[in-house]
């Protein structure tokens, strides 16, 4: 191997100057990841709040639902309650009809 390989064209460069742009390259690198994760953080962060937010809207839409459940549940019970009363009145007019007949 010729000395050109080996010294990869720093030849002219000190062991310091060589230490100082590796040093200056990888606070370049860290610099560069801090920035990559603080955008990857604040995109984190927007889809959170999105997430809070349709999940607050869900449990609404859940505690409506209940609701509509229970009123149902309740005009359920009305209408067997009138239905019965119903048929007790028709039986009784049947039975009224049949001894006047």
């Amino acid at each position: 191997m010729s000395d050109d390989d080996e010294n990869n064209g720093f030849e002219d460069m000190t062991n310091r100057e060589i230490l100082r742009i590796m040093l200056q390259e990888i606070a370049d690198v860290r610099r560069e990841l801090k920035e990559d994760i603080e955008g990857v953080r604040q995109g984190l962060k927007v889809d959170i709040q999105s997430l809070q937010s349709d999940i607050k809207t869900i449990k609404s839409d859940v505690k409506n639902l209940q609701s509509d459940v229970k009123n149902l549940r309740a005009e359920v019970h009305q209408n067997h309650t009138s239905f019965i009363h119903n048929q007790e009145d028709m039986e009784k007019r049947i039975v009224s009809l049949e001894a006047v007949a």
